[in-house]
């Protein structure tokens, strides 16, 4: 098989000038791309940029950068926003440019690759793990995750033209796909189905320490929830003080620290199957990943 595409984001967001939409630029002009400009411009390798940028941008910014569009191999896919909130996936398609026309510059987009773009849609139509990965602020990182790759490639077979993706047979993880908000959905629904009853007004708490309050229907026992994706780790010391039980759904796995008795880890294993085996009581938009999931599986096993 060949090698597998890396799965990047990109930020577009540039000092371009008033009026010029960076992320516009790229994707009416096929490329993906930052500023940083140098001086002089005319006829630069990469070793030649690499040493005047050094020189120019001491900040780990830059470095992350220029190591990040240096590494993409063509075949690539990265995703990008635009400033209208529409998910694009591109494929990239050539090596690396500095083009120092005018336009680039208003753009402040000198930094290229040539990239095929196409719109995949709104945030509901994306996965969670890349919309939390806009979150950070650099221009350009990594988006890791055999989920991730396997729909990224499904979804670029789709919508790119050009030789498809064999996609491999690799688990793919349900909650990788959900975004925040859905796998609070499903704890809470998850909950419920064990005992307990939601209250709806402890939604909209101002607090960052629990998604909601619930209370069992049979002992009258408070209940909290915690829910965290990606590498943010959740420590259960931070929770034991709460009178009450607390369930806590880490859904990379990341917990730290003692446990306690009235703090519950929740396990992402578990718990997609519990949406397997309750899907008739889940939100349409978690119902449309679980289709979702079982396409990529079946079309991953007829191609492994």
């Amino acid at each position: 098989m060949a090698e597998l595409p890396q799965i990047w984001r990109i930020q577009m967001k540039p000092a371009a000038e008033k009026g010029c939409d960076a992320g516009d630029f790229c994707i009416q002009g096929g490329v993906l791309g930052f500023g940083w400009p140098v001086e002089p411009d005319q006829d630069l390798t990469w070793e030649a940029y690499r040493s005047l940028g050094k020189a120019k941008y001491p900040d780990p910014g830059w470095k992350a950068a220029a190591n990040g569009i240096s590494r993409m191999q063509i075949r690539d896919l990265c995703w990008t926003r635009t400033a209208v909130g529409k998910y694009w996936l591109g494929r990239v398609a050539g090596e690396w440019q500095y083009r120092n026309r005018p336009e680039n510059y208003r753009a402040d987009v000198l930094n290229v690759r040539d990239c095929q773009w196409a719109c995949i849609g709104e945030m509901y139509e994306v996965p969670g793990k890349i919309i939390n990965s806009f979150r950070a602020s650099r221009a350009l990182q990594k988006v890791e995750g055999d989920g991730i790759r396997l729909f990224s490639m499904f979804t670029s077979n789709s919508v790119h033209s050009g030789e498809p993706y064999r996609l491999p047979n690799h688990h793919c993880d349900l909650f990788s796909l959900l975004c925040p908000e859905d796998c609070e959905d499903v704890v809470g629904v998850y909950l419920q189905m064990n005992g307990y009853v939601l209250f709806p007004g402890t939604c909209k708490m101002d607090t960052k320490q629990f998604e909601f309050i619930l209370r069992h229907r049979e002992t009258g026992r408070y209940a909290a929830v915690q829910v965290k994706q990606g590498g943010a780790a959740i420590c259960d010391q931070e929770y034991c003080q709460f009178d009450g039980d607390v369930f806590l759904f880490q859904t990379d796995g990341c917990y730290e620290g003692t446990t306690f008795p009235n703090v519950h880890r929740l396990i992402a294993d578990e718990m997609q199957g519990f949406c397997e085996r309750n899907l008739k009581l889940l939100p349409a938009r978690v119902q449309r990943w679980m289709a979702v999931l079982g396409h990529l599986r079946a079309t991953a096993a007829d191609q492994g």
